[in-house]
């Protein structure tokens, strides 16, 4: 195996093994409703690991990942959670996407390696953007925090609401790195 390819499956192992029970460990889900707690759940164990898992494998095993699970659970919406329009499309996705895109090469992934240190995923209905995303993201002191909507104007690759995602969060990568 080679070691590209031994680094991911490593990755992916404790992404599988650890890090997603850290996810939910981090959040108090108490606030939220017995449906929207076994959805989120649910979307934690079976979803979430291959995003975790491509974001430490774009950035570092060592990044730290913090989703504020109980602000993304939006009310009466546990069914749709699980759907790849809810936050798949609108938010990790674009995310990795950006990722990639700025570790393209050697410079891009020592800068992410050496200056991002967490990446926080969170939701303000007062402050998330529903078109000017780069309103919606920051990274300050290491850490890239994303508020994005989730089940707000999805697409997939080839839309633009994805596209201009994408380019929000490489935008202030790049600044900042």
């Amino acid at each position: 195996m080679k070691t590209n390819q031994l680094t991911a499956a490593l990755v992916a192992l404790t992404s599988l093994l650890n890090l997603s029970n850290l996810a939910m460990a981090e959040n108090d889900l108490s606030s939220l409703d017995l449906a929207r707690r076994r959805a989120i759940k649910e979307y934690i164990e079976k979803t979430f690991p291959k995003y975790e898992a491509a974001i430490k494998e774009a950035v570092t095993p060592e990044v730290k990942i913090v989703v504020d699970w109980e602000k993304l659970a939006l009310e009466d919406h546990a069914e749709v959670y699980s759907d790849e329009t809810f936050f798949d499309q609108p938010i990790f996705q674009p995310l990795i996407t950006a990722l990639k895109q700025v570790g393209k090469d050697d410079m891009g992934r020592e800068a992410l390696r050496s200056k991002l240190s967490k990446v926080h995923v969170t939701y303000n209905f007062e402050t998330a953007p529903l078109s000017n995303y780069i309103n919606g993201v920051t990274f300050e002191g290491g850490v890239l925090t994303i508020n994005f909507a989730p089940y707000s104007n999805p697409g997939g690759p080839d839309s633009s609401n994805y596209q201009d995602r994408v380019k929000a969060i490489v935008t202030i990568l790049e600044k900042g790195l």
